[in-house]
């Protein structure tokens, strides 16, 4: 089979659309920082004008919330679980 015939061409290019992310990573990249941008507001908000005096709680509770949503993600099968192994984690 020779590299440059059609066939060879069509189903490389499938095999490389298959494999891309879905939209491109700067997109994801600019909503995690304005995302952390506007909990850090918020948290500053909170601890200096609102005057919550434990900010350990409000920590626990961010965390908290982040984990509720993506486990409420998960069960109504928005996004898949990651299946991530030390060699991927490495990488």
């Amino acid at each position: 089979m020779h590299p440059h015939a059609p066939h060879a061409l069509c189903t490389t290019h499938t095999l490389a659309a298959r494999a891309r992310p879905p939209g491109p990573p700067r997109r994801y990249v600019a909503v995690w920082i304005s995302l952390s941008a506007l909990v850090i507001m918020i948290n500053k908000y909170i601890l200096s004008f609102a005057g919550m005096p434990y900010p350990i709680f409000l920590t626990l509770t961010h965390m908290a919330l982040c984990s509720m949503l993506a486990a409420t993600l998960l069960f109504f099968k928005v996004t898949e679980p990651v299946k991530l192994d030390l060699t991927t984690y490495i990488q």
